[in-house]
């Protein structure tokens, strides 16, 4: 099953429209999806899509479980051929877990934003 993570933000009371965009809107249209806010509540058999705040022990838990996240499922399934690019968008100042499975081809700096062209290592 594939898994939105978003981590509980004790601070608000309602979600904010890019956690909803990013997870429980897509949720909604594939039945065979569904959002979580603890990544206890995945299995080795899920596919999870990391929210935007994870942390370095989100990852490492994942990893320690022998659960996917959606850059192992893209390189594992070869969903993205040899010479193909991901585009990423961050916040300028976010520390961002997932360029250490990735190979930056370029990065660009927008405003507060960074865009990052890269490929799977």
């Amino acid at each position: 099953m594939l898994k939105y993570y978003l981590p509980v933000i004790p601070v608000l009371v309602k979600s904010p429209y890019s956690f909803r965009v990013r997870a429980q809107i897509p949720s909604e249209y594939n039945k065979n999806s569904k959002v979580i806010n603890y990544l206890t509540d995945c299995n080795k058999d899920d596919i999870v899509v990391l929210a935007k705040k994870h942390t370095k022990e989100d990852v490492d838990y994942l990893i320690s479980k022998n659960i996917n996240y959606i850059f192992e499922q893209i390189k594992n399934h070869k969903i993205l051929d040899d010479n193909g690019i991901i585009i990423m968008h961050r916040h300028k100042n976010e520390n961002d877990l997932i360029l250490e499975k990735i190979n930056i081809l370029e990065e660009k700096t927008y405003g507060v934003s960074k865009i990052f062209f890269v490929s799977l290592n």
